[in-house]
C-alpha cells in the first residue's frame, strides 16, 4: 500500500463523522481500554454555545500554511476506492447519518512519512453535533482492532486511550495505529466540539508516533481560532 493510501484510508475515519485519572472538567474524553466500561465525560452543554455557531465563517477558522513549523508544506490526499458511506468503526457501522450543514479541510505534511497533519471543521443544525461526537466515542469504546478493505487489501486498525486536554464543549481523543503487510502507521485524532462546530486535528507518522506536544499545539491554536470566532 502507498503512503498516500494509507493516509486516505485513515482520513476516511475523519469522513465517518460528516455521515454519522484527572478531572473531566479539564481532561478529554478519551476511548476505553478493550473490556473496560464506557464512561461519560466532558463538559456540560452550554445553550449559549449551541447558538453561538451560527454562520461561522469556517475557512477563518482552519490552519494554514503560516502556522506551521518551517519545513511544511500543504499536503493533498488522494482518494483511494474505500466508500465513506459504508465506513465502520470497529467493524459497526454508525446509524443515523447526518450530513454536515457546511465543511473545510486542510492538510500539511513535514515530509514524506511524516508527521502529517489533517484539520477539519464541520458545522451541524441543532444538536447534531453533540450526537455525532458522542457516536463516534460509543463506537471506539472498548475496541480492540477491526480490519478495513482498501483496493490494496486489508488493514487492520487498533484503537487504544489517548490523553489530551479537555477543548471546547468536549473533546474526545483517541490513537489508532493502522498497518498492513508493508507499512505500519500511527494516528492521533482528536475532535471537540463547540456548539454546533465539530474540530478534528489528525496528526500521522509512518514507522513512528506523533509528537503527543506538537498535536496539543495545533488543537488548541485550531481552538483559540473557532473560539474567537464564536
Amino acid at each position: 500500500m502507498s503512503r498516500k493510501a494509507l493516509i486516505a484510508s485513515l482520513a476516511t475515519l475523519t469522513l465517518v463523522l460528516s455521515g454519522c485519572g484527572e478531572d473531566e472538567d479539564e481532561r478529554a474524553r478519551t476511548v476505553d481500554a478493550p473490556a473496560s466500561d464506557a464512561s461519560d465525560a466532558g463538559a456540560e452543554d452550554s445553550e449559549e454555545s449551541q447558538s453561538a455557531s451560527r454562520d461561522v465563517d469556517l475557512e477563518a477558522a482552519l490552519l494554514t500554511l503560516d502556522d506551521m513549523p518551517t519545513g511544511w508544506t500543504t499536503d493533498t490526499v488522494e482518494a483511494t476506492g474505500n466508500d465513506s458511506d459504508s465506513a465502520t468503526l470497529c467493524g459497526a457501522e454508525l446509524i443515523e447519518e447526518v450530513e454536515p450543514a457546511g465543511e473545510v479541510s486542510a492538510d500539511f505534511s513535514a515530509g514524506d512519512l511524516g508527521p502529517l497533519l489533517g484539520h477539519s471543521i464541520l458545522e451541524y443544525e441543532d444538536d447534531e453535533a453533540a450526537r455525532v461526537l458522542t457516536d463516534f466515542a460509543d463506537a471506539l469504546d472498548g475496541c480492540e482492532e477491526w480490519t478495513e478493505e482498501t483496493d490494496e487489501g486489508p488493514m487492520t486498525l487498533r484503537p487504544t486511550p489517548l490523553s489530551f486536554p479537555l477543548l471546547g464543549d468536549e473533546t474526545v481523543a483517541v490513537r489508532i495505529d493502522a498497518a498492513n503487510e508493508l507499512v505500519d502507521m500511527t494516528m492521533d485524532m482528536v475532535v471537540w466540539r463547540h456548539g454546533d462546530t465539530l474540530n478534528i486535528i489528525t496528526m500521522m507518522e509512518a514507522f513512528g508516533t506523533p509528537d503527543g506536544e506538537q498535536t496539543e499545539q495545533f488543537a488548541t491554536l485550531a481552538d483559540e481560532r473557532i473560539a474567537s470566532l464564536l
